[in-house]
């Protein structure tokens, strides 16, 4: 699940830059901008796990449906 572990690195890396910008409060501005980019790709990444699962569930049921005519 190779969108899960984007999620999870782009939650360290805001996680990390919400630090640094705890030390340097001039620079907020730019570290603002860039949680705001690692926000934007966990989002990404989260709606194609989404879909994925959905396109998993979906097979599922496809596959019980199958299934239960058979039998």
């Amino acid at each position: 699940m190779s969108y899960l572990e984007d999620v999870k690195n782009a939650l360290r890396v805001i996680d990390n830059l919400c630090k640094e910008a705890l030390k340097e409060p001039e620079s907020l501005e730019g570290y603002i901008d860039e949680i705001r980019d690692k926000a934007d790709e966990a989002d990404t990444s989260l709606e194609f796990l989404k879909d994925v699962i959905n396109d998993g569930i979906s097979d599922l049921k496809n596959v019980i449906e199958v299934f239960e005519d058979g039998v």
